[in-house]
């Protein structure tokens, strides 16, 4: 990676910083799936989505954990459910900046409202 580039990032991360910061002035987390589709089977290189746009299995990933990895927000994945087929689903808390202790609540007060942290799949 040229140098420019790299500074052009740094550059467009500080922009995406200021937007998740001013987005929490009015929110103590932000709840959203981990994935955008259940888990891939072993080998799957594509996801294909409703309307039948493929999209690969980890650009799906780091398109969902991008906030928290860019903006060095907390961030915590759940299980929420399972496919019909077993695969897990998460849901992940992302919290404003140094609020770790907060995701870790919201975390904690949805697995103890649900039980789906203590279903194993059928293997």
């Amino acid at each position: 990676m040229l140098a420019t580039q790299y500074i052009k990032a740094l550059r467009v991360r500080t922009l995406v910083q200021q937007a998740f910061r001013r987005a929490f002035e009015g929110l103590d987390a932000l709840v959203c799936p981990t994935l955008p589709a259940a888990a891939a089977e072993v080998g799957q290189q594509t996801f294909t989505f409703p309307g039948g746009r493929e999209k690969a299995v980890i650009d799906a990933w780091v398109g969902h954990s991008a906030p928290g990895n860019v903006t060095g927000l907390p961030a915590l994945s759940v299980p929420c459910g399972f496919t019909s087929t077993g695969l897990p689903i998460g849901l992940q808390v992302i919290g404003r900046p140094f609020d770790e202790a907060g995701v870790l609540r919201v975390g904690r007060a949805y697995e103890s409202a649900t039980d789906w942290g203590t279903r194993r799949p059928p293997l």
